[in-house]
């Protein structure tokens, strides 16, 4: 691990036995529990995906704009990038100047700092070049009520991932992003650089 930075390689994480790793939460504010659970797969020999759950986030000296923030990592071709994500990503939304004001701004100015970070490590040799990672993530504010929907909750979403908001007591179930399917969206991709593979 870098003194300066949260990222290890893909080499010390294959050192860890990640296999299926499941947990759950107790009520905090609007937060009425969560679960997690994720899965190595049949076909890989570690798990890729990462999760980070924080209560009570604030930048603010006084404190009165008091967030919470979920978040899922699902890798690709390794664990490093996933892993930096769930290291770095909210640092880089939370040193926004905007935050927390304009929390979508500093989500996408998040997820573009993140980005490049990954592209330098990658070009310096210090991660895998194969890997990559999902990225979903929500920052809410702790006193108001998502079932509410006054917008005072913004989601990232990059890549084939999913939010959905259960109400209702789990009777309904309401999709809150698209999922990014490489060949849905070829042609931005091919624009941009990129290659599209099966």
């Amino acid at each position: 691990i870098n003194n300066n930075e949260k990222w290890i390689s893909r080499k010390q994480l294959n050192a860890f036995e990640y296999n299926s790793q499941c947990s759950s939460g107790p009520s905090k504010g609007v937060v009425q529990g969560f679960g997690v659970c994720t899965s190595k797969g049949r076909y890989k020999q570690t798990n890729e995906d990462r999760v980070s759950i924080m209560y009570n986030i604030s930048n603010t000296k006084d404190q009165k704009e008091i967030f919470h923030y979920f978040s899922v990592f699902d890798g690709h071709g390794g664990p490093c990038v996933s892993h930096y994500l769930r290291e770095n990503f909210l640092d880089a939304v939370i040193k926004q100047p905007e935050f927390p004001q304009h929390i979508s701004n500093c989500l996408k100015r998040g997820v573009s700092a993140v980005d490049d970070r990954c592209l330098s490590l990658i070009k310096a040799g210090k991660m895998e070049a194969k890997a990559g990672s999902t990225l979903l993530a929500v920052l809410f504010k702790s006193e108001i009520s998502i079932e509410a929907g006054d917008g005072s909750y913004c989601i990232a979403n990059v890549g084939d991932c999913r939010a959905v908001k259960s109400s209702d007591r789990g009777r309904r179930v309401d999709r809150l992003t698209r999922d990014h399917k490489p060949m849905a969206e070829q042609e931005r991709i091919r624009q941009a650089g990129g290659k599209v593979g099966r």
